[in-house]
């Protein structure tokens, strides 16, 4: 009896035994398998030294200081009306399913809604060199500080990579297929990606990165506070010469636009506010200087709103005709009165009326009527009063295409603008019996029922100016184009060379400079004779600076372009 229970005891303990060897071995191997993923850091940074000085690349003077001219200004305002762009979609579940990232939502606790200036961030989708894509084949960083690494939703699982130490993020990396990785910095300061190269070389970051892994490749989130965020937005949309009272004003009109994108759906399959392009606003494709820092910070938090509280939309582009548009000449399609060739101003975003721009005060108060292409071209080519973009070389232009290359530019961009907004392209069929190709159609079948191409006309323009519609003819029926973007689009340049004002010669434009245009037909060739560069509504970046320099301050000019506003701050708002 006794020896049984003996027996079993000893059993027990060697249960026991077993159970924690088990236990331990599990316990160590965890650990491997924790300091096999820290490997291939540590490969990586101890390489670093090399590496480093071998990727760094020795930017051109001339491109340090392409931002400081205003040809540079166009550049990058190419695409400032892309906001009406679509964006590209993820097809990878991947950025769907990571529950654990939440989207930026505007704060709503009643705390932080005081505080909102100082606590408000914003999440922006960085492109890959060129802005060519979201999907990155490889990320190589430098921290400036210690930098926490870790998975997003798992807090027990960190590394540290030492602050100016190299490290490359692969596809393949063991902890992206695990989840989306969180790049913490310890201490105030930036990370530094040098897989991406913008105008000011490899771009720092303030804030947080993540980098999450999809099936086209890895896509980077910067998460930071949206005051900082406009630091590097400021001299990227406006040259910093331009003085501190013009960066003051871009510094609103930035943030004004960067908190309407604030829990918009437009970037919800990626978990971002916005991306650095001209899709959004441009974002450290010039790195933060003193002066944006000092801009920013004088107007923090500060916004326009109209006479009823809201906050207005601060749209902006590079140089007028002479003339703002209203928003309805832009982005609206006609109704059967302006088919007429009549014209009316929008009853909404009254603080988006087209005016005059002539720097003298009386005669900037009488406003025309450039409906008439008599009257239109008159002001294009024998207007001899200064306006504040009269100075400018993108003021006037034009611009020789040959009839095949519209045709080519036409076939090429109509079926995506069509897809855009099909409400904005008319496509009808034996023009003469107005009878319209059935809706359910598709844009391919409806094409084919209109036979060849012939001709382009202008069918309206607006009372500022502004070509709203065009019609393209065809053999059996017609398309008639509306709004600014998609007919700049139609007409793209390419190739053709654009003459400016001063002489200058550009080409390789996608977008034809503005809708502000008169065209001719000369032999094989349509002659564009234009105005101003952009989309035209709201704030002109080269009429700011002519204004600083007549002595307004900054909150008189934005109230000059964006009228019967009050500047408040973003505290003070109900969300």
């Amino acid at each position: 009896m006794y020896l049984f229970m003996e027996l079993a005891v000893l059993f027990l303990i060697f249960v026991q035994y077993i159970v924690n060897l088990t236990t331990e071995e599990k316990r160590e191997g965890q650990v491997e398998e924790g300091q096999a993923v820290f490997q291939e850091i540590e490969e990586q940074n101890n390489n670093y030294s090399t590496e480093q000085e071998d990727a760094k690349e020795v930017i051109s003077q001339e491109l340090a200081k392409q931002i400081e001219d205003e040809n540079n200004v166009s550049n990058q305002i190419e695409s400032e009306n892309s906001v009406f762009n679509e964006n590209e979609t993820v097809s990878n579940n991947v950025l769907l399913k990571n529950k654990t990232i939440v989207k930026n939502k505007v704060t709503s606790n009643e705390k932080e809604e005081k505080n909102r200036a100082e606590n408000q961030k914003i999440r922006v989708l960085l492109k890959t060199t060129g802005n060519r894509g979201y999907y990155h084949d490889s990320v190589k960083l430098v921290p400036s500080e210690d930098c926490v690494l870790s998975l997003v939703g798992n807090s027990k699982k960190t590394k540290i990579l030492k602050a100016g130490k190299s490290v490359t993020f692969k596809k393949s990396f063991s902890w992206l297929k695990k989840g989306t990785v969180l790049l913490t910095l310890k201490k105030k300061g930036t990370i530094k990606i040098n897989s991406i190269r913008r105008t000011c070389g490899n771009p720092s970051y303030r804030g947080t990165l993540e980098l999450t892994k999809t099936k086209q490749g890895i896509v980077i989130i910067n998460e930071l506070l949206l005051e900082e965020y406009l630091y590097a937005v400021v001299p990227s949309e406006m040259p910093v010469s331009y003085g501190i009272e013009a960066l003051k004003v871009q510094a609103v009109c930035a943030r004004c636009y960067a908190y309407s994108q604030l829990g918009s759906s437009a970037m919800e399959g990626f978990h971002a506010d916005v991306d650095d392009s001209t899709s959004y606003q441009v974002y450290n494709n010039i790195a933060e200087t003193q002066d944006s820092k000092k801009a920013v910070d004088a107007t923090k938090g500060l916004v326009p709103i109209t006479g009823d509280g809201k906050m207005i939309t601060a749209y902006y582009y590079s140089t007028s005709c002479g003339y703002t548009a209203n928003i309805s000449d832009a982005w609206e399609k006609e109704d059967k009165e302006a088919m007429a060739g009549k014209t009316k101003e929008s009853n909404s975003n009254t603080y988006l009326i087209g005016k005059p721009q002539f720097i003298k005060q009386k005669e900037a108060e009488k406003k025309l009527d450039l409906s008439k292409e008599e009257n239109f071209t008159n002001f294009l080519e024998k207007e001899t009063r200064q306006t504040y973009d009269s100075a400018f070389p993108w003021y006037r232009w034009t611009v020789s295409i040959s009839k095949k290359s519209l045709q080519e530019s036409i076939e090429e961009h109509l079926e995506s603008r069509w897809l855009a907004n099909p409400s904005m392209i008319e496509i009808i069929k034996n023009e003469k019996k107005k009878k319209e190709s059935k809706e359910e159609d598709s844009y391919e079948k409806k094409k084919e029922q209109l036979g060849d191409f012939e001709e382009i006309e202008l069918v309206n323009r607006s009372i500022t100016g502004m070509v709203t519609c065009i019609k393209v003819k065809y053999s059996k029926g017609a398309i008639f184009v509306y709004g600014e973007y998609n007919i700049r689009c139609l007409f793209s340049p390419g190739n053709a060379k654009i003459k400016r004002q001063d002489g200058s010669l550009v080409s390789g434009l996608s977008l034809l400079p503005s809708s502000f245009f008169c065209m001719e037909k000369k032999g094989k060739n349509y002659k564009f004779s234009g105005g101003g560069y952009g989309h035209g509504v709201g704030m002109s970046q080269n009429g700011v600076k002519t204004m600083v320099e007549k002595g307004y301050q900054w909150k008189e000019i934005l109230k000059h372009y964006y009228q019967g506003i009050k500047i408040t701050s973003i505290n003070a708002l109900k969300q």
